[in-house]
């Protein structure tokens, strides 16, 4: 017996992730208009409802993922569950979710044709394989992709991501492996917790040190965040990190 999962999303970003998204561990495909995840996590699960939670666990991951490497704008979840028998049949476990449709340019993929006739394809989700397997066997590297999944990464939330890769990595390695800087990291976390800087919008109620000179903006802020989230997951790809 098989399970295989519906994964229900942005159609541009899960095509963009299918072509990336195949090896021993998980696959996505698309079958009938629909997206499917298959994972060796789901043999040893007994019902829908534990694969079912075992999957919002991945998709999380990949949903976060899918936003730092594409851009994308709206969250992968869980749909319906399929047991595949032997035999071929199939019992399938519904779960009705609302439509939305939406409009969006996608992705550049990049196509080398070199001197000898040969072409090689790089698509923007490609490194989301290795993602996802760092993300299994990393609960920093899952709860920071969950983070990221948050659609609007206000001042509190990019903070929030931060620290989850600070308490990982800290902050002189993420400076001395060029990630950011000791000033940008600086120049963020100030801006971040100054009420005259940012208002409500600041991590804290009152000021408690002299608020910033040169305050940074918003977009400065996610920048610097998603940069250095990418190098950290990157590093633990090379290093095939636990």
């Amino acid at each position: 017996m098989k399970w295989e999962v519906d994964v229900l999303g942005d159609q541009t970003d899960l095509r963009l992730l299918q072509k990336a998204f195949s090896s021993d561990e998980f696959y996505l495909s698309e079958e009938n208009g629909k997206f499917v995840l298959w994972s060796r996590a789901f043999e040893d699960l007994n019902d829908a409802a534990a694969v079912r939670t075992r999957a919002a666990e991945l998709v999380a991951s990949l949903s976060g993922a899918s936003r730092a490497l594409l851009g994308a704008q709206q969250s992968l979840t869980v749909g319906g569950v399929t047991l595949v028998r032997e035999d071929g049949t199939k019992n399938y476990f519904l779960v009705v979710e609302p439509a939305t449709m939406r409009i969006r340019g996608m992705p550049v993929t990049l196509r080398v044709t070199r001197a000898d006739g040969t072409v090689e394809e790089q698509n923007p989700a490609d490194p989301v394989r290795e993602w996802l397997d760092v993300a299994v066997r990393n609960p920093a590297v899952a709860k920071a992709l969950r983070l990221r999944d948050k659609g609007g990464l206000d001042w509190v939330e990019l903070y929030r991501l931060y620290e989850v890769i600070e308490s990982d990595t800290p902050q002189s390695e993420i400076v001395r492996s060029a990630w950011a800087t000791k000033g940008e990291i600086r120049r963020f976390k100030h801006t971040a917790n100054s009420p005259a800087a940012l208002g409500d919008h600041a991590r804290h109620g009152k000021e408690r040190n002299l608020p910033p000179n040169d305050p940074m903006d918003h977009s400065c802020a996610r920048s610097l965040v998603g940069r250095i989230l990418e190098q950290w997951i990157s590093a633990k790809t090379t290093r095939h990190a636990p």
